[in-house]
This record gives C-alpha cells, sequence and structure tokens, in this order.
C-alpha cells in the first residue's frame, strides 16, 4: 500500500469518524454525505484487495457509480429551495444516466473495464447539480458566511474535483490503450481527491458545530 493511499484512507476514515461523532446533531443530508464517505472507502479498500484474489476490480467501480449518483443527488435536492423544479431534473437525468450505464456495459466498455464512460457521464450531471446549487444559493442568501455553511464546502470540494478530473476519466482508457504515461494522472485524480474530502470534513465539521450552537 503506498503511502498516498494511507493518506486517503486516513481523510476518509476521518470524516467518516467526524460524521459518526456528531451524527445525532446533522441533517439527513449531511448523514447520507457519511454514508457517501463509507461507500468510498469500502471501494477504494476493495479495489486494492479485489485482485489480489485473481478478480477484476472495475465490477467494483460500477457498482459505485451505480450507488453514488442517487447518493449524491439526495444531498442536493435537500439543500435546494426550488425542489420541485429540481426534482424533475434529477428524474430525467437519472434516467438518462442509468440507460446509458446498460448501454455501455453492453456496447461499448463490458464490465471487466474501467467504466470511464460511466464516469464522465456521471460528471456532467453532478456538476450540473453543483452550478444549480452555487446558482439557488447565490439568488437566496441566508444570513449566514459562506465559509459557516456546510454545503458551500461540499458544493466546492465537489466542484473542484469533477472539472479538474473530467479530461482525464474522459481519455483514461485511451492513455492506458496505448501506454502513455499515467502518473501524472494518477497524481491529479489522487490530489484533487484530497482536496474534495478534505472539503467535506470541513463540512461535516461546520455543520456540526452549527448545530450544536443552535441547541445551546
Amino acid at each position: 500500500m503506498s503511502d498516498k493511499s494511507k493518506i486517503l484512507y486516513l481523510l476518509l476514515f476521518l470524516g467518516i469518524a467526524v460524521g459518526v461523532f456528531y451524527y445525532r446533531k446533522l441533517n439527513s443530508a449531511f448523514k447520507y454525505l457519511i454514508i457517501l464517505l463509507i461507500c468510498v472507502l469500502i471501494t477504494e479498500v476493495g479495489s486494492k484487495i479485489i485482485p489480489h484474489y485473481g478478480f477484476n476490480k472495475n465490477p467494483l467501480y460500477i457498482l459505485f457509480s451505480i450507488l453514488h449518483y442517487p447518493i449524491f443527488s439526495y444531498i442536493y435536492y435537500q439543500f435546494l429551495s426550488k425542489k420541485k423544479d429540481f426534482k424533475i431534473h434529477l428524474l430525467v437525468t437519472a434516467f438518462l444516466y442509468y440507460f446509458f450505464v446498460v448501454l455501455n456495459i453492453i456496447y461499448l466498455q463490458p464490465v471487466t473495464i474501467f467504466p470511464s464512460n460511466i464516469i464522465l457521464v456521471e460528471s456532467v450531471f453532478i456538476l450540473s447539480q453543483i452550478l444549480y446549487l452555487f446558482y439557488d444559493m447565490l439568488h437566496h442568501p441566508i444570513q449566514k458566511p459562506l465559509t459557516q455553511q456546510g454545503m458551500f464546502w461540499v458544493n466546492s470540494g465537489s466542484l473542484f474535483f469533477y472539472s479538474s478530473t473530467f479530461i482525464i476519466f474522459g481519455f483514461f482508457n485511451y492513455f492506458k490503450k496505448y501506454q502513455f504515461e499515467m502518473n501524472w494522472a494518477y497524481f491529479i485524480l489522487w490530489l484533487t481527491n484530497i482536496i474534495m474530502y478534505s472539503c467535506y470534513l470541513i463540512a461535516i465539521i461546520v455543520e456540526g458545530k452549527n448545530k450544536t450552537k443552535e441547541i445551546f
């Protein structure tokens, strides 16, 4: 296990631990954020263990992507002012996303291949949610500094990750097929993951402290 992997696992575990500590004080959106972190940790650890037993790890990434989209979408749904409009958006994008997942597995990338197409399409839909929430926050501000809003940190970290890795996921299998040097891509993916999950950790702490102040 590399030092980079250890740092990522430690950060994910820390986010989960802090989330469990504040769990009763958090709203349902942040409780689902903790579930999301648990899924990420299981996927990351599982992807390192599975190959040692002779199995392909790519089906695990597909399963994670299938679970990730509805959890992520639910978190965002809870913070939008116009839930009815966003609900329609979610239903349409969810249908398109899962329809594409099936087509991609059948015709483009079987389960034995890294699902870069699935991740790419999911990234597009997630970026639309991120921008939608920023737009909503600008037009429906609350009397609290942005840095004291947990969802601001979630949104910022997610925006940085998905906008920074979009091209990498788009060309990931192409780079591997033609044996391009991939160390730079793995480093960017690792670094952007660290930044995103650090933002998630800050978001949980901020939200937990906000709820504690409300109680007292």
